[in-house]
């Protein structure tokens, strides 16, 4: 009877004990894989998942980010952040319209911090003809129509600033051009009626009373952004936004085309 069998007939039985043992590997381990699914998706009384936690970002912290400016760096940082900010929005054709050069800016040799009781010290610095354009600013005609404005993002901010320039602005009129418990119909009737010099306020609020015809630019001389504070979260004015688009448009509408044909200057606090 040994004869009639192969040679190798205990290969061919080791061969197929070979793949019942790796079939039932096989089928045990589909069974943890389910088994260990089905754990994961195991739900609470309330329904729940109970899945991987999620890890929360971590606020990036202040010392690994840039609160500092160069004010001999001025031109560059305002262009190419607006440069990309509008690279979705504007042609190249349509950026070079708008391209401004060192002669629209304010540069100092200063490192600018965005520290509200520096704000004297900075304007004094790159407005030294403030108080004879004060004084030459008397006639009806140009009401409504600013020599200086700076423009920030929030209302305490705003507050805080206008209260830290009290030694630049000497005797001035002051109009505060934002939302918070002002009507835009006050601030288009203060406008209309007087002769200021200082305006300060946000971007919204800044472009729509130029919209309207309200707030003027034909006297005004310098624009100042309050580029390098940040708020709670660490934002700019240009990272917020809520803000940044309306800032993009007042760049975009009035003050560069006003820059470009030296009508006024842009300094960055």
């Amino acid at each position: 009877m040994a004869d009639t069998l192969d040679d190798e007939w205990w290969l061919e039985e080791n061969d197929s004990e070979n793949e019942i043992e790796n079939e039932t590997k096989g089928e045990k381990r589909k069974r943890t894989e389910s088994g260990a699914s089905k754990s994961d998706k195991k739900t609470d009384i309330n329904g729940t998942n109970k899945g991987k936690k999620k890890t929360k970002r971590k606020k990036p912290k202040i010392e690994s980010i840039t609160t500092t400016l160069d004010g001999s760096q001025v031109t560059d940082v305002l262009w190419s952040t607006f440069c990309d900010c509008t690279a979705d929005t504007l042609s190249t054709i349509e950026l070079e319209d708008l391209v401004i050069d060192e002669t629209c800016c304010l540069t100092d040799d200063t490192i600018h911090t965005g520290a509200s009781e520096d704000i004297s010290k900075y304007l004094i610095k790159v407005v030294p003809d403030w108080s004879q354009s004060v004084a030459r600013l008397k006639k009806k005609s140009h009401r409504g129509s600013p020599i200086l404005l700076l423009v920030s993002c929030a209302a305490t901010r705003i507050v805080e600033l206008n209260r830290s320039a009290v030694e630049f602005k000497g005797y001035c009129k002051t109009v505060k051009l934002f939302a918070k418990h002002i009507k835009v119909s006050e601030q288009e009737l203060t406008l209309e009626s007087q002769v200021v010099h200082f305006g300060i306020g946000t971007p919204s609020r800044i472009l729509k009373l130029l919209q309207n015809g309200s707030l003027k630019t034909s006297r005004l001389k310098y624009v100042i952004l309050d580029w390098t504070w940040r708020d709670q979260k660490l934002r700019r004015m240009i990272d917020i936004p809520e803000v940044r688009g309306e800032l993009i448009n007042l760049l975009k509408e009035y003050i560069f085309p006003l820059a470009k044909a030296s009508k006024l200057k842009i300094g960055l606090f």
